[in-house]
């Protein structure tokens, strides 16, 4: 699996029972989100690893309506730090109503006088299209200007703008040397993504003895990501010696603070038993905390196990519930199963049209199982059309890939089909293969439950 790199404000206190949850305040800071080795494939979003709490935050905070005026003439005569107070009021809604437009006026005045906080939060601004024209060059600049002040914000959001290539030319040589600035002031954020640089080798040799001891620190403070990467890291070996017990530790601390990723990584590992412990009872409680939070494998999971009564009790109309929440997704696998449930008639009304519509999507990106079952409904005419051209084409995809199933498949269809048809069926396939493209949901590491029991043939 990629996680896509993102960026978020960030908070250095833990809130008891969640996960860090993305904020939209103006001391956003990037946070990169990399590959996990064990990770099902999911659409991370940002998770907050310090909000900084320096005197502007702590001052913007407690604000009245009352203190307004009096903070608003200190800003009007000059003062770079009321001014710097009075944007962080205006674009989190402390003590007045949110008004991005007067934030990034006062950010922009104080950002003038060489206050670094205000250039970073007028950076965000620009990033995010708020109150001003969105802009990642202006973005970039600003966030240039507090990163050259030697404000940890500032420099964490310009390392994530050159690994990213947003306003800037893309060059990980830069973002690591921001990186390891705002590393060196403790700023949890940008020790995050150094450890991910040193992880995957980015702009570095890959290190991942010094990826864990990036991590370390945070997953100790109780950083759900840090904990969460250092369960990977014990589940494989890398960096640290291979520790089953060490692995579950921190996956259970990155679960137990809301960390999707971890709780769908924990409830896979408990079915399968893979860190040495099965527990059904453990597998159903993470599996469904992260199916609840979206996340598209663990609502496949979840199906998985209502349907086969493994974990929870059988039922095929939860199944065929979270089928679909995965399958909307674009969840390869739920979609194929959710139209073998349509096929099947199973927790669902017998539908083979429906069956058909979401083989198709689940082939069209390559999903090995879906191209096989789709050519078998063609083959058939299950579905109202009967079809060798479209059969044998969807068999030969999966052929293509290594399907063996498929392969009788066709021999079979071939059989059928005439000479004539066959010879011509092999030159359109010829003439498209050069064109198709392999798509990551045929190949992609996941934690599919199904995948181990379902697709052997």
């Amino acid at each position: 699996m990629r996680s896509p790199e993102t960026g978020s404000a960030i908070s250095r206190r833990r809130r008891a029972g969640r996960a860090f949850m993305s904020s939209r305040r103006l001391c956003w800071v990037a946070v990169v989100f990399l590959v996990s080795i064990v990770s099902s494939v999911v659409d991370l979003r940002g998770a907050n690893l310090n909000l900084p709490d320096d005197e502007f935050q702590r001052e913007a905070k407690g604000l009245t309506p009352q203190q307004i005026p009096q903070l608003m003439a200190q800003a009007a005569s000059g003062n770079a730090h009321a001014q710097c107070v009075l944007g962080i009021a205006y674009g989190d809604g402390f003590g007045v109503s949110r008004d991005y437009a007067s934030a990034a006026q006062w950010l922009r005045r104080a950002a003038g006088q060489h206050v670094g906080r205000a250039a970073n939060d007028l950076g965000y601004l620009y990033q995010q299209g708020l109150g001003v024209q969105q802009s990642y060059a202006q973005a970039a600049e600003w966030y240039r200007r507090a990163a050259e002040q030697n404000n940890p914000d500032g420099q964490t959001n310009l390392g994530f703008m050159y690994s990213r290539g947003l306003g800037v030319e893309q060059n990980a040589g830069e973002a690591l040397k921001w990186y390891r600035r705002a590393a060196a002031q403790g700023f949890p954020a940008a020790q995050f993504n150094l450890a991910s640089f040193y992880r995957d080798g980015r702009g570095v040799s890959r290190d991942y003895a010094a990826a864990a001891r990036l991590y370390r620190p945070l997953a100790e403070q109780g950083y759900s990501m840090a904990q969460r990467e250092l369960a990977i890291l014990y589940q494989g070996g890398l960096g640290v010696p291979r520790d089953q017990r060490e692995s579950l530790r921190w996956y259970e601390a990155a679960a137990e603070e809301g960390d999707a990723v971890a709780q769908t990584s924990l409830g896979y590992l408990y079915f399968t038993g893979k860190l040495g412990r099965r527990d059904y009872a453990a597998a159903a409680k993470w599996t469904q905390a992260a199916a609840r939070q979206g996340v598209p494998q663990a609502q496949a999971n979840l199906a998985f196990m209502y349907h086969r009564g493994a974990g929870l009790p059988r039922d095929p109309r939860q199944a065929a519930e979270w089928y679909r929440a995965a399958a909307l997704q674009g969840n390869a696998l739920a979609q194929t199963s959710l139209a073998q449930l349509y096929c099947a008639g199973d927790g669902l009304p017998h539908d083979y049209l429906q069956a058909l519509a979401w083989y198709r999507k689940a082939a069209e990106q390559g999903y090995v199982p879906a191209e096989r079952d789709l050519g078998e409904m063609y083959a058939t005419g299950r579905g109202g059309r009967l079809d060798y051209e479209e059969a044998y084409d969807w068999f030969r995809r999966a052929v293509a890939a290594g399907d063996r199933a498929s392969k009788r498949e066709l021999a079979k269809l071939r059989q059928i089909m005439t000479s004539r048809q066959v010879v011509e069926a092999e030159l359109r396939w010829s003439a498209r293969r050069s064109s198709l493209v392999s798509s990551s949901a045929g190949t992609q590491l996941n934690q599919s439950l199904q995948e181990i029991e379902d697709h052997s043939r």
